[in-house]
């Protein structure tokens, strides 16, 4: 290593050049950097979905569902399958392990559903794939001044959309709201009757002619050629005029499109245009609605591409809209969701608080020190470790997000570190009337005698971090670039610490280095009185060690106690000015009860003088799947700003939340947890079974036990959303007296649930659907009105009451199964932060129940994410600890000195509960990330220490006076980094913005409180364990001197 230091002082212009490029290339890269939210996480799923029109949930379940379950059975790889069968459509979820290539997957999962037999009018099944970066980066609601909803839709679609869409950056922009169009088709019953046909023979032989069939590749010519077959109608007129087939032989005749009269004649048939049997009409159809403040709105939400930066993106669209708004007076165009906005707030805070981090970082040092020269020296390592780790990151396809961001706030305290300790070694040696060596040779010993303490105590961090990359789950995609990023970091900090760092002593040192012994007498104290007075307190320790061990493990056993005051949760609170609340519609809860209970809680949220914005989005109950998972499925959200600075913002949201449960709606409202975390605190319930009888029994009981807890709100079960259902018996007589038989009585009471798509019809851009419109006659709003109604039999008219008997019962709103098993889900809000008490208790409640034999139960919700996470975490720091245990073997060449080093990392924890327990806040995975930080912190300044005891011991000093000197001489460097890490760390532990984030005060604490006491401790346990041990088992290092 000296002659690597030689050669580098030797080299000091190359040095400077490269340090010079290094520093432009992280500057250029900063600049460049592509920022977001959160890293982007794949999630190891497909979801599926296909749509079967006016089917039943059990129509579905049986029908689609289970043949779609099955051929996912079949491939190999899949970890589990659910699904869920509601009215229209079938959603199903493919789970896979996290290391799955989804898109191989997609394909076996495209390959096994072409082999399974759907009935005819499912939809081909859609295959999806789920990221972070698939998440709305920007959410607009465009209105006009007159509220003239058509208005805007011209203005959306002409203006907005087209601008939008050319920006660099943006990637799919969904609309809802918008002003759109289908064509009702409305059969005139007398006429088919006279002509002897039916509205569904007519249907049929629409479906069958207004088709465009792709007949494949054929060799003509001696090339490749695509044949189509088009009998597509393209306007409204094309579609009325088109000849409907009926007769003996329209059957038959059907298959011909368009055939001439006179050949339909000669065939036996006759033909008819079908405006002579039906009415076909362009009419609004709205299958979402949209509205700001009460206005019409459209919505539009647009989502970045997978390689843009989401602030430039949202800038520029930020941008584009108020040129929008300049050129077209009349209309409105207001920001609703930003995701760019906290992007920049994050940086900007996270800088913040880097900055001032670093500067009492400086402080620190310049106190120590006292000397401005070896300050600047030591902080150097700041920018150029932050500005190159910033610049290998961009060049690892990574981005700038609240995780490496939060790393490289975080680093600051550590990267400092080797720089200081190096300095340290320098500045103390340069000083020493005992020192031999001058000049070049000085600064290359004393750099090389702290080279080897600071590698192992730069591996030994990065080891720390190590395992959250090599865990399997959510862990590692949340956490991975948090650990990357800190390695990387720290391992440019170590580079520098040997090289920027001896170079820049040898230069501004010029003149103490070169001092001669006498030139240096009196002019330094070998050691300063607060190290000489330590010295004597370790003395008293070294000869008291039970006591001293004593007195240690009683605070230690004190503050783990004093944890469950402490409490657990998953993410901490966070406090935004936005608030999100949906309305579930109550099953059978029509659109129009839906859209009057909506706009009364609009009206109320706006009279509230601290809200500036109401948006609300309602999707129709006969919306497409696509609509619908805008809002996850039909119903209503509403996104609320309020103003900046309203005072107890929690509490008004609460208060409006609640009076919003309180109008008596006959759906349910939810307030949602939107943070960048994602994370809501809540209790969660999984129950299953081969028999949905016991699936029911056991959710409602459970519903019942959540319900009676204080600690608890909103408690739910999925299976308390059913339909009432009324089966109808044919009387003996139907079949008897009248010849009626189920399969002739059901397509008389057929009623469609829903708008019958025949076929679609292109107008300009835009595909309108041709649906059949429902008969007035057939709709009864009371079941004694639809028991009233006229049955036509062989033996003439009967009432309907009078052919059958009813028996009531209820059917399920929606149907869920997992691996074949049918399954509910009860979930209830958690009141307050301490989640893992009341899920504990709630556990304990939930478990007294006497369930019906065959049914599992599984628990969910947060208490299952922190068990999770914690778990994950948990072993992450078990494997850190016995990775460092290796480094500090090979190191030291032992194992002793490196066991009583780990005696300083149980310590940790007793600033960190204190820390947290003073401040107020729980135990999180912000927390967890702490401990796993202290672990390196602290085994850092343990090596430090012991490193000099072990020196001074191959030196043939005496174990005792090689500990009393190490730590008269390692006070300084030890104190200096600690100090320079708790200050650098500071800010964000007295911060109260960052709740809820990962990067957070919690963080912030732990690491300042743990670091606080486990060096005060350090200082004395390690040295008493290290000489307890070694005479313990008579290790006596001089004497291995070779």
């Amino acid at each position: 290593m000296k002659h690597i230091i030689d050669f580098m002082i030797g080299n000091k212009l190359a040095v400077w050049i490269l340090t010079v490029l290094l520093i432009v290339w992280g500057i250029f890269a900063s600049t460049t950097i592509k920022y977001e939210s959160i890293p982007n996480i794949s999630l190891p799923t497909l979801s599926v979905s296909a749509v079967y029109p006016n089917a039943t949930p059990e129509q579905v379940a049986d029908d689609v569902s289970k043949p779609l379950e099955d051929a996912i059975s079949s491939i190999k790889g899949v970890d589990s399958v659910n699904s869920k069968s509601s009215q229209n459509v079938a959603s199903l979820t493919v789970n896979y392990d996290y290391d799955t290539d989804l898109d191989k997957a997609q394909t076996k999962l495209e390959k096994a559903f072409k082999s399974v037999d759907l009935p005819e009018g499912v939809d081909e099944p859609t295959i999806m794939q789920f990221s972070s970066s698939m998440m709305p980066i920007l959410a607009l609601s465009v209105s006009s001044e007159d509220g003239n909803l058509k208005t805007a839709t011209q203005f959306v679609e002409d203006d907005v959309k087209t601008a939008l869409e050319k920006i660099d950056g943006v990637g799919q922009l969904t609309v809802t709201g918008q002003e759109a169009y289908e064509i009702e088709l409305t059969y005139d019953e007398d006429k088919l009757a006279a002509l002897g046909t039916t509205a569904a023979a007519v249907t049929q032989a629409i479906q069958g002619q207004n088709v465009t069939n792709q007949l494949g590749l054929y060799t003509l010519d001696d090339t490749k050629k695509s044949i189509v077959v088009n009998d597509k109608a393209t306007s409204l007129k094309q579609l009325n005029d088109m000849d409907i087939v009926f007769g003996s032989s329209a059957g038959a005749a059907q298959s011909q499109a368009h055939t001439d009269a006179g050949q339909a004649a000669s065939a036996g048939v006759q033909t008819v245009k079908l405006k002579d049997v039906a009415t076909l009409e362009k009419v609004e159809n709205h299958d979402s609605i949209s509205r700001v403040n009460g206005k019409e709105a459209i919505s539009i939400q647009l989502t970045a591409t997978q390689d843009a930066n989401t602030v430039d993106v949202v800038n520029a669209v930020k941008d584009k809209i108020t040129d929008l708004e300049k050129a077209n007076i009349d209309m409105n165009i207001d920001i609703t969701s930003d995701q760019g906005q906290p992007i920049e707030d994050s940086v900007n805070t996270m800088l913040e608080k880097a900055i001032f981090g670093a500067i009492f970082a400086v402080l620190v040092i310049l106190i120590f020190l006292r000397n401005f020269r070896s300050t600047i020296i030591s902080i150097v390592s700041i920018p150029l470790s932050l500005l190159t780790s910033i610049a290998i990151i961009k060049s690892l396809d990574m981005t700038l997000n609240m995780m490496t961001l939060g790393a490289l706030t975080v680093a600051i305290g550590r990267v400092i570190d080797d720089s200081i300790v190096v300095v340290e070694n320098i500045y103390r040696r340069m000083y020493d009337k005992n020192e031999p060596l001058r000049g070049r040779q000085l600064i290359a010993s004393a750099t090389t005698e702290m080279f080897k303490p600071i590698l192992s105590s730069t591996l030994v961090t990065v080891a720390v971090f190590t395992p959250i990359i090599f865990i399997d789950g959510m862990v590692a995609e949340l956490f991975g670039p948090f650990a990357i990023t800190m390695a990387i970091a720290l391992g440019i900090s170590l580079i520098v610490a040997i090289t920027v760092v001896p170079i820049m002593a040898h230069t501004m040192f010029k003149k103490e280095i070169l001092a001669t012994p006498e030139q240096k007498v009196g002019s330094k104290e070998k050691h300063s009185r607060m190290a000489i007075r330590y010295g004597k307190m370790l003395n008293a320790a070294l000869n008291h060690k039970i006591i001293t061990l004593v007195i240690a493990l009683v605070i230690l056993i004190g503050s783990v106690a004093l944890l469950p005051k402490v409490g657990f949760s998953f993410f901490g609170s966070d406090q935004q000015m936005t608030m999100i609340t949906t309305y579930t519609p109550a099953t059978g809860e029509l659109d129009d009860e839906v859209n009057k209970s909506v706009k009364e809680a609009e009206k109320y949220i706006a009279k509230q003088g601290d809200v500036t914005l109401v948006q609300s989005s309602i999707t129709s109950s006969s919306a497409s799947p696509d609509a619908m998972s805008m809002m996850a499925g039909s119903g209503s959200m509403l996104y609320i700003i309020f103003n900046e600075d309203v005072k107890n913002l929690d509490a008004k949201q609460q208060k409006l939340f609640d009076h919003l449960k309180s109008f008596g709606h006959k759906g349910t409202w939810k307030q949602q947890d939107m943070s960048m975390t994602g994370s809501s605190n809540e209790v969660s319930y999984t129950i299953s079974s081969t028999d949905r009888a016991k699936v029911e029994k056991a959710a409602l009981q459970i519903e019942d036990v959540l319900n009676d807890d204080k600690g608890l709100k909103d408690a739910k079960s999925s299976v308390s959303d059913s339909y009432p259902q009324y089966t109808f018996n044919l009387k003996e007589k139907a079949l008897k007296q009248y010849g009626l038989t189920a399969n002739q009585l059901s397509p008389m009471l057929m009623q469609a649930t829903g708008d019958t798509i025949v076929t679609t019809l292109e107008d300009g851009d835009n595909t309108l659907n041709v649906i059949v419109a429902q008969d007035d006659s057939k709709t009864f709003e009371t079941m004694k009105a639809f028991l009233k109604q006229d049955i036509t039999t062989q033996q003439g008219t009967e009432k309907l009451s009078d052919l059958v008997s009813i028996d009531k019962s209820t059917t399920p709103s929606s149907i869920s199964r997992q691996d074949n098993k049918e399954y509910a889900t009860v979930t209830a809000g958690i009141k307050g932060d301490d989640v893992s008490a009341i899920s504990t208790r709630i556990k304990k409640e939930v478990n007294d129940i006497d369930f019906t034999k065959g049914v599992t139960l599984e628990q969910g919700g947060t208490s299952a994410d922190i068990q999770e996470t914690f778990t994950q975490l948990g072993l992450a720091i078990i494997a850190a600890i016995f990775l460092v245990y290796f480094i500090l073997v090979v190191t030291f060449r032992e194992g002793l000195a490196p066991f009583a080093i780990l005696f300083s990392l149980p310590f940790t924890l007793i600033g960190a509960v204190l820390g947290l327990l003073i401040a107020g806040e729980s135990f999180t995975v912000s927390s967890m990330l702490g401990i796993l930080m202290l672990v390196g912190i602290v085994v850092t300044n343990a090596i430090v220490f012991v490193d000099r005891v072990i020196h001074n011991e191959l030196a043939g000093e005496t174990m005792r006076d090689s500990l009393i000197d190490a730590a008269e001489t390692r006070l300084r460097p030890i104190l200096m980094t600690a100090i320079a890490t708790v200050f650098a760390l500071l800010p964000l532990a007295l911060s109260s913005s960052s709740g809820g984030s990962i990067i957070s005060q919690g963080l912030g604490i732990t690491v300042v409180g743990g670091l606080i006491t486990s060096t005060i401790l350090t200082l004395f346990i390690v040295p008493v364990v290290y000489e307890g041990l070694s005479k313990l088992f008579k290790k006596d290092r001089h004497k291995t001197i070779e």
